[in-house]
């Protein structure tokens, strides 16, 4: 309990100090105390990590932010539709900023090999997709089955 005690040198003067004997308030910059319900901040419970407590001017508040700390991976939302870009969705809330310890990732069943141009390349993945095929279901066995074009044939003809 903090406990006001005189200097020694000078009668005069006073400081505050806890427990300890450390000095945590004097008479020219007193400790503040308060217990008042007034706006201590103007933070919202969308700024707050939770479940930490905080005071507003709507008085004792829990905090709703999210923390993504150590959550790995962080799965986020693509948005299409951008010629030549890629978008992403970041869940709101919190990143302690280390990228060994909360990474990002873009997931699309869509990005694979297969799905890119032979000798293209998108974020570093090289395509296996050739459109230089011109097999026709003729051309190939009956019940048998072929891709022309990144296309599946089933072939037709009677060997």
């Amino acid at each position: 309990m903090p406990a006001n005690f005189p200097s020694k040198r000078n009668p005069a003067y006073s400081a505050l100090v806890d427990g300890d004997g450390n000095v945590i308030g004097t008479q020219s910059k007193p400790l503040v105390v308060t217990s008042s319900s007034q706006s201590q901040g103007n933070a919202l419970p969308e700024h707050v990590l939770s479940p930490h407590t905080f005071q507003n001017s709507s008085g004792l508040q829990t905090g709703t932010m999210v923390d993504h700390t150590g959550q790995s991976p962080v799965k986020v939302d693509y948005s299409g539709g951008y010629p030549t870009e890629v978008r992403i969705q970041v869940p709101k809330g919190y990143y302690n900023g280390d990228p060994s310890s909360t990474p990002i990732f873009v997931f699309d069943p869509n990005y694979v090999a297969e799905n890119i141009a032979q000798g293209q390349s998108i974020f570093g993945l090289n395509g296996l997709y050739t459109s230089d095929a011109d097999a026709t279901a003729a051309d190939i066995r009956a019940g048998k089955t072929a891709y022309v074009n990144g296309v599946k044939i089933t072939g037709t003809a009677n060997f």
